[in-house]
């Protein structure tokens, strides 16, 4: 029995498999290369969608804080022409208004000296009792001395005071 092979040539049967088995082969290796790259393409496309996502996410985000921001500046604008408009109705002068202003910033200014005032002589009165804190952490430590050297020169009197039989004894523990 024999085969055609499609270039006119006739295969005997039992050469058959393995032709068909090197086709097949050849093809598979073929086929798994064309999947990987399909593979391939179909991640790096997965890739960018993701990223257009994100940037679409991002853009719809820029432009809810664009929106924000407009919408705080149109209130910020009306809070402003309120107010001009209200200062208007009400009469009052702008040169009255810089009058109160100038007091204001006249009581701020005085304040401010005064405060500056406080700030050095609480100052000058930390500076004073560290020093006086010192001063007495010296003197106590003189005052101990003081007592220390008393109360020996006590117990020497003491010892001194004594028959000469008994001083030897008492004096032992003076050093």
């Amino acid at each position: 029995m024999t085969i055609g092979t499609g270039n006119r040539r006739l295969l005997p049967a039992r050469r058959i498999g393995a032709f068909i088995a090197e086709r097949l082969d050849g093809r598979g290796a073929q086929a798994g290369h064309v999947e990987s790259e399909l593979a391939a393409l179909a991640a790096g496309r997965r890739r960018e969608q993701d990223a257009l996502v994100i940037l679409a996410g991002e853009f719809h985000r820029a432009r809810e804080e664009d929106h924000a921001l407009l919408r705080r500046q149109a209130e910020a604008l009306e809070i402003a022409a309120a107010a001009l408009t209200k200062l208007s109705a009400n009469g009052t002068p702008a040169s009255a208004a810089d009058d109160e202003l100038r007091a204001l910033q006249q009581r701020h200014d005085h304040i401010e000296d005064e405060l500056r005032g406080l700030r050095e002589s609480h100052t000058r009165c930390q500076e004073e009792l560290g020093a006086a804190r010192t001063e007495a952490d010296r003197m106590s430590r003189r005052l101990a001395a003081a007592h220390a050297k008393l109360r020996r020169a006590r117990d020497e009197l003491a010892v001194a005071r004594l028959p000469w039989w008994r001083r030897r004894r008492a004096a032992a523990p003076l050093g």
